[in-house]
This record gives structure tokens, C-alpha cells and sequence, in this order.
């Protein structure tokens, strides 16, 4: 894989701190029928609260389409209220979980969407959604009159980086958080990626999005959309970025791989969540 890059000079600024707010989303999974967690899902509710600056959780419980509609509602809250009583026991403050619901049948979930014939029902929809809300640190850097002009290291690949199959990982492609936006930090590299197809004119690509803080392989939910394509909404959001800039839409498809191809399988910290969260081009044909 290659790295994109952009190193910046500046001579003098004045930094300062300003806060704004990311969520994100993990999903614990059960047993048929069963609200008790699971040792691995112990594992991912403390790996949660060593996260550091969380404001708020919310806690969403489902079942899948087996069982009455009372009997569904009942073991759904049952699911998400064992959880807000897990988090309780470590000492997470009470007034910070700010929702937990049973939410009965998850909209997805009915016998014709059934696909393996030795589940009674569907096991990714009987499960909880945490939905965690995080202080983030941004730096604002206000640039004084004596700044150097920004330059943009220029990005050198070699012959072989072009073959078919090989990727380039985009660094620093930022999202709001939940979101297909793109922060405006992130327009460095995008404009290193427009010079690097627009001097490989004979390249096609496919965008790949990717999300991090999910074990299921499913995609992660879109608070603009209101759908479950985050990282294809994402990978949308580069191709769009990129016809708009001058690339030709039929050298170019995305797809978004939801948490099915994880650097890291379960994230212990926001170093491998960052990590796990981006974008790739990979060289389709030439």
C-alpha cells in the first residue's frame, strides 16, 4: 500500500483549542432469546470506557422477528437495560446515559430476510446499539502575516504502485462523525489525489469506504442519509468530490465495505479506530 501525504511549512502561528463533538456506534450480539452478555461483549463495553472524553451513551436493545410482538419489546429492553446496568457497575455516570430503550424487532428483521436456515432467526438483529457521543479536540491554527506560503510535499510513486489490485491508503480523510461530510482539513490530500489521476490519465479506480467500531461486517448508520451505507455514502462522497473536480465519472466506481475489513478486528483505542475508519483507492485497470 501507498500513503498519501502532505507535509506543511509554516514559519509562525498562534494555535489554539477548540472542542466539537464525533459519535460512533458499536453493536453487541446475542443468543437466541437470551439478554445476559457475553464475555466478548463485556470485552467491548470496557474497551468503551476507556475511552476518554464520552458526554453521552444511548442505548437502543432489538430482537429479531421470532417470538410475540410483547414477548420482543420485553427482551429488547431487557438487552439494553443489562448493558446500562454493566456500565453502571464501572462507575459510568448515570445523568451521561442520556436514552435506553427496547426498541422491539429491528426494521430489517422478518422471516423472508432469513438466510441461514440454522438460525431460527437473524443473529445480527438480536442485538444492542451503543451510540456514544465524544469530546474532540480540533486545532485551529491562526496564521499571521509573517506565515510561509503552504507547499505540498509532491507525491512520488514508483512504476509498480500502479499495477492492478494495489491500493492507496488516503490519510487524513476526515469525516464528521456518523456523517458522509467532509471536514475541510481533509482538502490537502484530495487535491493530491485529483493531480495523481489527472497525470494518470489511463488509470480506473474503485473508492473503497471504510468504518471502524463494528464486528458484524455490516455497514454503519448514517444520521444524514437516515440509512445503514455509511462507508458507501463516504466512498460517494470522494467519487463526487472528484467528478467535481475534473475526473471523469467512468474511470471510477465506489463501494463501501462497512467493518468487513478491519486492520484491526477489535479496536482497544481511538489510535486503531482512526485506523480502521478510511478511505482507499484501489487501481482497478489502466
Amino acid at each position: 500500500m501507498t500513503r498519501l501525504f502532505t507535509i506543511l511549512g509554516i514559519c509562525l502561528f498562534v494555535l489554539n483549542i477548540t472542542y466539537s463533538q464525533t459519535n460512533d456506534t458499536i453493536s453487541l450480539f446475542y443468543i437466541l432469546n437470551e439478554h445476559t452478555l457475553l464475555n466478548n461483549n463485556k470485552t467491548k463495553l470496557d474497551a468503551l470506557l476507556n475511552i476518554n472524553k464520552i458526554t453521552s451513551v444511548e442505548i437502543k436493545g432489538y430482537a429479531d422477528f421470532t417470538g410475540s410482538k410483547t414477548y420482543n419489546d420485553t427482551l429488547s429492553f431487557k438487552r439494553a437495560n443489562t448493558v446500562k446496568n454493566y456500565l453502571l457497575t464501572k462507575e459510568i455516570a448515570e445523568n451521561k446515559i442520556v436514552s435506553c430503550k427496547g426498541l422491539g424487532v429491528h426494521p430489517n428483521s422478518s422471516s423472508k430476510n432469513r438466510i441461514d436456515l440454522n438460525d431460527k432467526g437473524i443473529a445480527e438483529h438480536r442485538k444492542v446499539e451503543i451510540i456514544f457521543l465524544k469530546k474532540m479536540e480540533e486545532e485551529i491554527v491562526d496564521v499571521t502575516e509573517d506565515t510561509l506560503e503552504l507547499e505540498s510535499e509532491p507525491l512520488l510513486l514508483e512504476k509498480e504502485d500502479f499495477e492492478i489490485g494495489n491500493k492507496l491508503v488516503l490519510n487524513n480523510i476526515i469525516f464528521y462523525g456518523g456523517t458522509p461530510l467532509i471536514k475541510a482539513e481533509s482538502e490537502p490530500v484530495l487535491k493530491q489525489l485529483v493531480e495523481l489521476l489527472k497525470t494518470h490519465m489511463n488509470l480506473i479506480i474503485e473508492i473503497q469506504g471504510h468504518i471502524c467500531c463494528q464486528t458484524d461486517g455490516k455497514d454503519g448508520y448514517d444520521m444524514i442519509n437516515k440509512n445503514y451505507n455509511l462507508s458507501e455514502n463516504r466512498a460517494k462522497a470522494i467519487y463526487e468530490y472528484l467528478i467535481k473536480n475534473g475526473i471523469k465519472k467512468e474511470r471510477m466506481t465506489y463501494k463501501g465495505y462497512g467493518s468487513s475489513q478491519k486492520s484491526y478486528p477489535d479496536e482497544i483505542n481511538e489510535e486503531e479506530e482512526n485506523l480502521n475508519r478510511r478511505v482507499e483507492i484501489m487501481i482497478v485497470g489502466k
